[in-house]
């Protein structure tokens, strides 16, 4: 038992180093807990099983020299037996066998015998005082685990998990359709806000038309860009109020600044929004409607810059309409890349978030920023994506 559980506790050390080197600071999180059960069941059951390796060995012996040792013996033998005088006796052959103990001290035998039994319980006391602490944590999690779903207040994203707010300052979690966040966390607008004092932003909730759901927000440095007017409308067939449109599966805006360069004087739109990542008619229809308000709000056709997670790919034909109004930076571009755009956390791949412009002179420079920030590989299921524009 003591063997066992050795061995069992070095490879759980051993297997967990490597993962906490090579995957800890990973954020494929489904298949990071793949890999911690399987390092579980790996070390209790790995120690179980015994290897067995069968050697076979051949051994020559030269035959002929040991035939003439075994003869030489014999005849020296021989020879000594008929040189011993008559009546004499070979003392150093016993002829009586006589039963004889020998005392081993006993100490010794106590002294190895008592190094064993002291052995085993420090050992054991090591491990048991191993497990108690783990299952001490294990059982802290899942109370923790029960507060969370218990007093938090529930949302349900756009992929149908249970995003759980919950006071407190913690590291997100997740369990099983649970994702669980801090209200500073999941309050992104005001971290925004209160981190990036040079920036300033328009845009509502899109559950209520205030503070309630998604943003479609823009900022802009308020050092080098001024806004003139802004809106918000929902990608439905009553966009000026709160709805769901067609066969989307949220609710989804967009959100629009007319904004103003103070260097040069000149003006231009930015549009930013985000289609539904389900409905194929409140895809084609939000994207109809959004180019048909674009020429709306322009009549005096200002530039116009169009930003958005579209969750369609370049080759959709409901960008057919879209192609033929505006450009993507990511295509004109003199520097340009074809990196994907969706990441899913590392189980993603695809370009569905796109740049589009108009009445600009040139665009030197488009990038799909993949870099790491700080040590997470991936900060969104989305990378950011940015270009360069000249009047």
């Amino acid at each position: 038992m003591l063997a066992y559980l050795i061995k069992s506790s070095l490879l759980l050390v051993l297997l967990y180093g490597c993962y906490a080197l090579l995957l800890r600071r990973e954020t494929f999180h489904r298949f990071n807990r793949m890999v911690l059960l399987a390092i579980m069941l790996v070390s209790a059951l790995f120690p179980l099983v015994e290897i067995t390796v069968k050697d076979t060995w051949i051994v020559q012996y030269p035959l002929k020299p040991i035939y003439e040792l075994q003869e030489k013996q014999f005849t020296e033998d021989m020879v000594e037996e008929k040189a011993m005088p008559a009546g004499t006796v070979d003392e150093t052959v016993p002829l009586i066998a006589e039963e004889t103990t020998v005392s081993v001290p006993q100490f010794t035998q106590q002294k190895e015998n008592a190094s064993w039994h002291t052995a085993i319980p420090i050992w054991m006391i090591i491990y048991l005082a191993g497990v108690a602490f783990m299952l001490t944590r294990f059982l802290r999690q899942i109370w923790e685990l029960y507060r969370c779903l218990q007093g938090g207040m529930h949302l349900e994203d756009e992929f149908g998990n249970d995003v759980v707010i919950f006071s407190g300052d913690f590291a997100p979690r997740s369990f099983m359709r649970h994702i669980i966040i801090s209200t500073k966390d999941y309050e992104q607008m005001r971290f925004l806000e209160e981190n990036f004092r040079d920036y300033d932003n328009v845009g509502v909730g899109r559950d209520d038309g205030k503070k309630k759901g998604e943003f479609m927000s823009i900022f802009w440095n308020k050092k080098t860009v001024s806004m003139l007017k802004w809106g918000t409308f929902w990608l439905s067939e009553t966009p000026d109020e709160p709805s769901k449109g067609w066969d989307a599966d949220c609710m989804r805006t967009a959100t629009w600044a007319l904004m103003k360069d103070k260097k040069t004087g000149k003006k231009f739109y930015f549009v930013n929004t985000h289609l539904d990542h389900k409905g194929k008619e409140a895809q084609k229809n939000g994207l109809k409607l959004i180019v048909d308000r674009i020429a709306q709000i322009n009549p005096d056709g200002y530039p116009m810059v169009l930003t958005g997670d579209f969750n369609m790919e370049p080759d959709n034909s409901n960008l057919a309409e879209l192609d033929s109004k505006m450009q993507s930076a990511r295509k004109i571009a003199a520097k340009t890349d074809s990196h994907d755009t969706f990441n899913g956390w590392g189980r993603g791949k695809g370009i569905i978030d796109y740049i589009y412009v108009s009445g600009f002179s040139s665009c030197p420079e488009y990038q799909t920023i993949t870099k790491r920030y700080a040590d997470r590989k991936f900060v969104s299921d989305h990378y950011p994506v940015c270009a360069k524009l000249i009047f």
